[in-house]
């Protein structure tokens, strides 16, 4: 069985972890790190709307931090979330007052997906700039939109840049039920984050000062202490060969007098 870790709620088993929930230790760092490495989809539950639950992001109610996966999954959303509205943005800009849209307009993309061009499945690992851009074929949109533009009262051209440079500071992820911009995101996943390491710091020592208390107890009832016995053994070792090379001087030596006395 590969057990890697709580299976998220509400979620059937996958192929990468194994359902666990009745074969959870009941506490202990064994427990806690399994639970460090559950799943929790945080960008299905933020796709599907309504509010959400943050202990549904957690192995489960007995988790102090959050799991790898859910930072992952938060800054996997970020870029899916950038990518999708720059683009969306720019798609406007590239569309003409009779609804004909440039399809170069792409340009944030998948860059592990072929073409270099296509924007699907981005996360925060694999979000590139669109060939497109780079080569020069792909440009900032120049029709004009936001003050009511029409076929006889064409918008500024700058347009498309004001809006994106507007999106920066807008509210445009969801964070704990709430809207915000994408620095305040990041400062609050950072925030997060080192609460969370801050925790698992403390806890650690914690622990290990636990274990060492264990330890110590134990040598006192047993009353050894591996490190004096290995010091003992080291020394009746040393005094045990000194004793077998005295007893084959002697007995060299006795086979001398004997033979002396022949």
């Amino acid at each position: 069985m590969k057990f890697t870790g709580f299976q998220k709620r509400g979620a059937a088993a996958d192929s990468f972890t194994t359902d666990t929930k009745d074969v959870r230790f009941s506490s202990g760092s064994v427990q806690a790190s399994l639970d460090m490495l559950s799943t929790s989809d945080v960008r299905a539950l933020v796709r599907g709307g309504g509010t959400i639950n943050l202990a549904d992001l957690k192995a489960s109610n007995e988790m102090n931090s959050y799991s790898y996966d859910f930072y992952m999954g938060k800054l996997d959303l970020l870029a899916e979330t950038f990518t999708k509205n720059m683009n969306e943005v720019n798609k406007k800009g590239n569309t003409n007052y009779a609804g004909v849209t440039n399809p170069n307009y792409v340009l944030m993309i998948n860059k592990d997906n072929a073409g270099g061009n296509d924007p699907s499945n981005v996360t925060a690992a694999n979000i590139g700039i669109s060939r497109g851009w780079v080569n020069g074929t792909t440009h900032i949109g120049t029709n004009g939109f936001r003050n009511g533009a029409s076929a006889t009262n064409r918008g500024d051209t700058t347009d498309t840049v004001l809006e994106m440079l507007e999106q920066m500071t807008s509210p445009m992820m969801k964070m704990n039920n709430t809207k915000t911009n994408y620095a305040d995101y990041m400062n609050n996943v950072s925030t997060t984050l080192a609460t969370d390491s801050y925790a698992n710091k403390n806890a650690q020592e914690i622990n290990k000062a636990v274990l060492e208390g264990i330890n110590n107890s134990r040598d006192q009832l047993s009353g050894v202490s591996l490190d004096e016995e290995a010091a003992n053994m080291m020394t009746y070792s040393s005094s045990y060969n000194a004793a077998a090379r005295l007893m084959t001087t002697l007995n060299d030596t006795l086979e001398t007098l004997l033979a002396i006395g022949r």
